[in-house]
């Protein structure tokens, strides 16, 4: 099993790593010949752009391999362990089939809570993360990159304008951070449930079974 897991992660991690590779460079060969009018836009800030050639892009690695790869791993392991249990004990089979699916609601919460990082993503209010942008730090992160760009000329202005810019980049993390507050509380309730049920399921299937024994 070391060894078989050790080359799976090898794999998964070597494909991933190909894909974001020709991602990232067919990203930035359409960024190089777009119109100048363009990088105009507010929404195309460099610091936009560079924070999706390099943490976008990347989410991509266990997007498309690990989560893949899991979820058949989980699927013919339900199929075949039922197989199995059907086999020796169809009661016993009965009884998990009917338990399985709150085991698999926690899974699914935890795995949304995990791949959907913004919470427009994460579908918990529909209508109105729809009028939100995907990223919450965008408009921050196009502050900042205009500042660096241009910190001559900020500083050139005086104290009044850093103090000004600063009250600026903090309303516009002010945001962001009260929905990753209440987002923690969602992920900490979702956790809980999460592990509260697979050790319920786990008890009721050994009482279960302690039972069918005796019989």
């Amino acid at each position: 099993m070391g060894i078989i897991f050790g080359f799976q992660k090898f794999l998964f991690f070597e494909a991933g790593e190909n894909l974001t590779f020709d991602v990232r460079c067919l990203l930035f060969e359409s960024l190089i010949y777009k119109q100048i009018s363009w990088f105009d836009r507010k929404d195309k800030a460099p610091g936009i752009l560079s924070n999706l050639l390099s943490e976008d892009i990347t989410n991509l690695n266990g997007l498309t391999t690990e989560t893949m790869g899991t979820l058949l791993e989980s699927f013919f392991c339900l199929t075949i362990g039922c197989a199995i249990s059907g086999f020796f004990e169809w009661r016993m089979t009965i009884v998990c089939i009917v338990a399985t699916p709150f085991v698999m609601i926690g899974g699914i919460i935890m795995s949304r809570l995990q791949w959907k990082a913004s919470a427009g993503k994460r579908g918990f209010n529909q209508e109105e993360n729809q009028k939100k942008k995907d990223d919450p730090y965008e408009q921050s992160n196009a502050l900042l990159s205009d500042v660096i760009l241009n910190y001559r000329t900020v500083i050139s202005f005086g104290q009044r304008n850093v103090d000004t810019i600063m009250s600026n980049y903090e309303k516009l993390l002010e945001s962001p951070a009260s929905v990753r507050v209440r987002n923690a509380h969602i992920a900490g309730l979702a956790y809980g449930y999460s592990l509260c049920v697979r050790f319920i399921f786990i008890g009721t299937i050994f009482w279960i079974a302690s039972n069918f024994i005796i019989e």
